[in-house]
């Protein structure tokens, strides 16, 4: 800001999630993608009677369902249905723009159009995980008379008592301050005092290389 005044101009740096500067955790900012990445399966005739959307969770991708569910499903399964798995936008292959910020209506709204326009989806099952549950429940919402079956699994949900504030309340039920045993320490550390949690983004991830170098050295893996 102040470089900006002294030249005269105002300096536009990009916003990343990482603060590392190396190519690789900024690849992302040079995407010209404006869809969502999404794995889809489905017969070889093209002839499903249905499809069903997989929605991933946080720190997620489409490969929590593609590596482990598609490749087990019955051969009856494969040919009824069409399976579309999405990397939710800022997750895994789909973008990750600078000028976001991540709200339930972009999110909804890049899957209506990545999977729903895209793949001219009508009615649908919803299979989601953790984060996508909240989406599945948008969608589900939005549209109601598509949905044919939602299976949510462990969607983040707390009963908050009348009275009580809803923030405060869930923090003290997800990271209760304890000493031990030492997780719950750590875990209730990093939730209730970020600004030592964001610590280790300034030491490790930040520095990723450096330690990534040192471990090598230190294995002789080079």
């Amino acid at each position: 800001m102040l470089q900006g005044k002294m030249v005269g101009r105002q300096l536009h740096h990009i916003p990343t999630w990482s603060d590392c500067d190396c190519k690789f955790c900024n690849s992302w900012t040079s995407s010209s993608k404006d869809t969502l990445y999404v794995k889809a399966q489905g017969p070889k005739d093209n002839k499903a009677r249905e499809d069903v959307i997989f929605i991933h969770g946080f720190i997620s991708s489409s490969a929590f369902w593609t590596e482990t569910l598609f490749p087990n499903f019955s051969d009856t399964a494969k040919s009824t249905y069409r399976f579309l798995a999405v990397d939710l936008l800022g997750f895994g292959r789909s973008p990750k723009p600078a000028d976001s910020l991540y709200t339930l209506r972009e999110h909804v709204g890049m899957i209506e159009k990545s999977v729903l326009e895209a793949y001219e989806v009508k009615s649908f099952h919803i299979v989601a995980h953790s984060l996508g549950c909240i989406l599945a429940l948008a969608l589900a919402v939005k549209h109601p008379g598509s949905i044919k079956s939602l299976t949510l699994l462990t969607p983040p949900y707390f009963l908050v008592p009348k009275g009580e504030a809803a923030t405060q309340y869930v923090m003290r039920k997800l990271a209760p301050r304890r000493v031990w045993p030492v997780m719950a320490f750590c875990t209730s550390l990093a939730c209730w005092y970020e600004h030592i949690s964001r610590t280790i983004c300034l030491v490790i991830c930040k520095n990723h290389r450096l330690w990534e170098f040192l471990t090598k050295l230190v294995t002789r893996n080079r």
